[in-house]
């Protein structure tokens, strides 16, 4: 039974010369395999949170949605890995640039941060999602503008609201997967590899979100900066 089973969703953006990608852990709600048509509505959605507060040389292309945990799968503690499992993937549909079309384009590892809130306490129970592709004109001296931060909130309201737990999607919620709880590993040594040192608990790794909030200030994310992974 696919009900409970947890996803990675990763959806995949062109944008200043770079592959970007944003990513977000969502859990099956419904007893039945989930259908083409709503894996596709959910990554849509997802790319919707963000594209109307992108800059319009932003072209988001593909998504994948990939099991984490769930029916099917089992854990090799030794090696940190979970072996088994689905995955689906597809093209983007609707419209897929960004909105933004007045004055430049910030510079690729400038972000807005949204908080995925959980009730709980503690980085494990807290995601972050980096908003890439933000436009020059919707900050001032590293602070979002009122009528980014006001259009983007109405965003959140809107996808929030319909995948947060007790959401009115009958298919999937979004929440907030922890990788150290499920693998019970550590990322470590020298050269650091990925090490063992408690037991796994993937059953208990998700916790479901309650919503998202966003914060004023523009983040950097030095992954994103041009020339890093080249």
């Amino acid at each position: 039974m696919p009900q409970n089973d947890v996803f990675r969703l990763t959806i995949n953006a062109t944008a200043n010369q770079s592959v970007l990608m944003e990513t977000i852990a969502v859990r099956q709600k419904s007893t039945v395999d989930s259908t083409p048509a709503e894996r596709q509505t959910l990554a849509d959605d997802f790319k919707e949170l963000f594209r109307g507060g992108q800059y319009q040389t932003t072209i988001y292309t593909t998504w994948a949605l990939r099991q984490l945990w769930g029916a099917g799968m089992t854990i090799d503690q030794p090696r940190c890995v979970r072996i088994g499992g689905v995955q689906y993937g597809g093209a983007l549909t609707g419209t897929l640039t960004g909105a933004v079309v007045s004055g430049d384009a910030l510079p690729p590892q400038c972000a807005a941060v949204h908080t995925i809130t959980t009730g709980f306490i503690g980085r494990r129970k807290r995601g972050r999602i980096y908003q890439h592709s933000l436009g020059e004109n919707d900050q001032s001296s590293g602070l979002l503008s009122s009528s980014f931060l006001t259009n983007q909130g109405t965003r959140i309201g809107v996808f929030f609201g319909k995948y947060f737990a007790g959401g009115t999607s009958t298919v999937f919620e979004v929440g907030v997967w922890s990788e150290r709880t499920a693998s019970g590993c550590v990322y470590r040594g020298d050269p650091p590899v990925h090490t063992n040192i408690d037991t796994p608990h993937p059953e208990l790794a998700y916790t479901p979100s309650n919503g998202a909030t966003l914060r004023s200030i523009v983040y950097t994310q030095r992954r994103r900066t041009l020339g890093v992974g080249m």
